[in-house]
């Protein structure tokens, strides 16, 4: 038996994939002050290879009002993101940069071995 709280084994489950995650973010439909869901749909449209997604989850990000620093930045991002959407290569480079950046800041180190930074950023199942 598992020492994860039951919480833990059913995200797991639910989001046993990228695919699954894009599933699940791109079920919400694109909304006006929405950033982070929006971005956070761009990006797994982006890994899954959804250009089409991609390009209308970041265009909603740009379209943001622009009011904080934060907001620039992530619009920077989402910008970049949409001008490589149809590369999945630069996208999914990207995000392992991005994922190794946080586990710096985190100070987590390296994903474990048994998962590993590219087996996290391909769609099916981990």
């Amino acid at each position: 038996m598992s020492r994860m709280p039951r919480g833990v084994c059913e995200f797991r489950d639910r989001f046993a994939d990228l695919d699954a995650v894009a599933r699940s973010l791109l079920s919400q439909p694109v909304r006006r002050d929405d950033l982070w869901g929006n971005f956070h749909a761009g990006v797994a449209a982006g890994l899954v290879g959804n250009v089409s997604e991609a390009h209308k989850r970041f265009s909603a990000v740009l379209a943001e009002d622009p009011f904080a620093g934060w907001i620039r930045e992530t619009q920077r991002t989402a910008q970049y993101l949409l001008d490589v959407a149809d590369d999945a290569a630069a996208v999914r480079a990207w995000a392992s940069d991005a994922v190794l950046s946080c586990r710096a800041k985190l100070t987590l180190g390296d994903a474990p071995a048994a998962v590993g930074n590219d087996v996290l950023l391909r769609p099916g199942r981990i």
